[in-house]
């Protein structure tokens, strides 16, 4: 055989060896839907379907996708959330096997946790008294943990909450999604193997559990538009609002 014909034989292996390495990284890769249930009382004004996807344009290089699997109603006096009680107290109203994220118009925090006093700190911002989101622990349920949010805020706060969610803490650089302040674009490439990691955890141990709700939900995230009326709650930004996360 000569060395011309040894080199292009040579080339296809490769190309063909580099092709399907490249398909298993492709396969490997492959999206992680993950359910996410929003509550939230009717006066609260918001688009749950823009609010998540503001949310996961931050994920994808984790290659994560959240799915609204349901909206529920919260009672008209969880609107407002005006004591640390009033959070804790919405562990009853927790989804089972999803990601619960409760909206409300106003969360009040007259006594800031240690850990939201730290980043503040360090992010040079002075807290206002109104929390824009937080991360709440949930003993006994699974998964263990929910998220409630201001309705006021982007999807840049849910990302943030969803990070705390997937395992991560407040990070140090100011344009990381986990520290505070304005300029936060991106998540770093640690956070987002951890977020993947702990995404397959929680579906593997089966603490999140994505599934069909006849009469609910689609096979993908729904648009506003294919809401029944009663699980629809319109946006209505607040003009000037500074959140605190």
């Amino acid at each position: 055989m000569g060395r011309i014909a040894r080199l292009c034989i040579a080339t296809i292996v490769v190309v063909t060896v580099t092709g399907a390495h490249a398909q298993a990284q492709t396969h490997s890769q492959a999206a992680i839907e993950l359910p996410v249930v929003i509550h939230a009382a009717k006066g609260v004004e918001f688009d749950p379907v823009a609010l998540l996807a503001d949310a996961q344009r931050y994920f994808a290089g984790a290659g994560l996708r959240f799915h609204l699997q349901e909206t529920r109603s919260l009672p008209d006096d969880l609107a407002e959330l005006r004591r640390i009680r009033d959070r804790r107290g919405l562990k009853r109203y927790l989804a089972p096997h999803a990601i619960n994220v409760f909206v409300h118009s106003a969360i009040h925090d007259r006594t800031p946790s240690r850990s939201t006093r730290r980043a503040a700190t360090r992010a040079g911002i002075a807290l206002s008294g109104r929390l824009g989101g937080a991360h709440i622990p949930a003993a006994g349920r699974q998964p263990g943990t929910y998220i409630i949010l201001r309705a006021s805020t982007r999807g840049l706060t849910l990302a943030h909450e969803l990070g705390h969610f997937l395992g991560v803490a407040h990070h140090r650089e100011s344009d990381n999604v986990m520290s505070y302040g304005p300029r936060r674009t991106r998540f770093n490439d640690r956070q987002l193997r951890v977020f993947r990691a702990t995404a397959r955890r929680l579906l593997r141990t089966r603490a999140l559990r994505p599934q069909s709700l006849p009469g609910r939900t689609n096979s993908r995230a729904r648009s506003s538009a294919e809401l029944p009326a009663s699980e629809m709650f319109w946006t209505k930004r607040a003009s000037g609002s500074v959140d605190s996360r």
